[in-house]
């Protein structure tokens, strides 16, 4: 488990107006750059400026092509898999 991953219900996430997948992993990553210096306002989430997000389902071409998934998938199900 990824330190702070219970601050997140899903594993993947799309944004609201672009339409991207975002990891749990990679929000995570984002809300601890954001948080190390709180004088600079970081409020985007998504590349595309956005702050909306909503849960989603990971597609299967996402799933295949995308190494920020296989990442997310390595660490947040297969790893914790095995361990048990």
């Amino acid at each position: 488990m990824v330190k702070g991953s219970d601050r997140l219900r899903y594993l993947a996430y799309r944004c609201h107006r672009c339409g991207r997948i975002l990891t749990k992993l990679e929000i995570l990553d984002r809300w601890h750059e954001a948080e190390k210096d709180v004088s600079v306002t970081k409020s985007a989430v998504c590349p595309c400026g956005a702050r909306h997000l909503s849960p989603s389902n990971v597609k299967l071409w996402e799933e295949l092509f995308l190494p920020r998934v296989w990442k997310l998938w390595w660490y947040e199900v297969f790893l914790p898999w095995v361990r048990r």
